[in-house]
C-alpha cells in the first residue's frame, strides 16, 4: 500500500510475518469469545490487511500469497480457518467484505464475487457486503431514497454465489428502501453505521412506530477535529 502520511514506509511482509499475522488474527478470535462477544467480525474491506491481500491494487507480490486472484485470496483464506480453528465450529464467525475497490487496477466484482463463493468453506457464517478503499468506501450527502444502498448491485452479484446470509451497508437511511431490499431477497439484514452515531436509539425508534428516515445526512462530520475525542456527529444540523 502507499505510504501513510506520518507513518513508516511499508515494507513487504515475509513469509515468518505473515504466518505470524494470521495466527494473531486467531489469538485475537479466541480473546473476543473468552471476553464473552455473541461472536467476530473479520474486516475484510476499506484498505484493511484482509482487502490489500485480496486487491491487486495493493498486492503486488509473486509468492504463494499474490500474483493471481487465487492466491490473493490465500491471506483470507488462511486467516478464516485460523479464526475458526481457535474459536470452534459453532461460534458465529462473520466478515465485513469488499467485494469491488473502484480504484485503477484494484478489485473487480467479479474477484469479489469469486471470493464470497469461497466463504461457506473456508468456515464463514455470514458476510457484510461493502465495497472501496479509503475515501471510495463511503458517499456524503445521501439525501434521497434513489441515493440508498449504494452497493446494492453487488450484493444481487454476491446472493447469486452464495448461500449465506449477506448483509447490506452503504446509505441505508429509510424504512422503505430497506424493507424492499429484504423482500426482494438481496440481502438478509441491514447495517448502518453513521446513522446510528447520530441517533443511536434509532432502530428502537422505528421499532415503537417512526416512520421518517434517519436523520444523518452522510456530511461526513463525524470524525474528531483537532484537540477533540471520540466520533460524535459534529453536523451544524443537529438538533435542527
Amino acid at each position: 500500500m502507499p505510504r501513510v502520511k506520518g507513518g513508516p514506509p511499508p515494507h513487504e511482509l515475509t513469509e515468518a510475518e505473515i504466518e505470524e499475522l494470521v495466527a494473531a488474527f486467531g489469538r485475537a478470535a479466541g480473546r473476543v469469545k473468552e471476553a464473552g462477544f455473541d461472536g467476530v467480525q473479520l474486516h475484510g474491506a476499506h484498505g484493511y490487511l484482509i482487502n490489500q491481500f485480496c486487491s491487486p491494487a495493493s498486492n503486488r507480490r509473486h509468492d504463494r500469497w499474490g500474483g493471481s486472484s487465487t492466491r490473493r485470496m490465500r491471506f483470507l483464506e488462511e486467516v478464516a480457518l485460523a479464526v475458526r480453528d481457535e474459536v470452534g465450529g459453532d461460534y458465529p464467525l462473520l466478515i465485513k467484505l469488499g467485494i469491488q475497490d473502484f480504484v485503477r487496477d484494484g478489485l473487480t466484482l467479479d474477484e469479489g464475487v469469486e471470493i464470497v463463493h469461497h466463504l461457506a468453506d473456508w468456515g464463514l457464517d455470514a458476510v457484510e457486503i461493502s465495497c472501496g478503499i479509503g475515501g471510495t468506501s463511503s458517499r456524503k450527502d445521501v439525501l434521497r431514497p434513489e441515493d440508498e444502498a449504494y452497493f446494492l448491485p453487488q450484493a444481487r452479484r454476491a446472493r447469486e454465489a452464495t448461500d449465506l446470509p449477506l448483509i447490506l451497508v452503504g446509505g441505508m437511511r429509510s424504512l422503505k428502501v430497506m424493507e424492499s431490499i429484504l423482500e426482494e431477497g438481496a440481502a438478509d439484514f441491514i447495517s448502518m453505521s453513521r446513522p446510528l452515531i447520530r441517533e443511536p436509539d434509532l432502530p428502537n425508534q422505528w421499532r415503537e412506530g417512526r416512520t421518517e428516515p434517519a436523520a444523518c445526512l452522510s456530511c461526513n462530520n463525524c470524525w474528531p477535529g483537532p484537540g477533540e475525542y471520540g466520533i460524535a456527529c459534529r453536523s451544524h444540523q443537529v438538533g435542527s
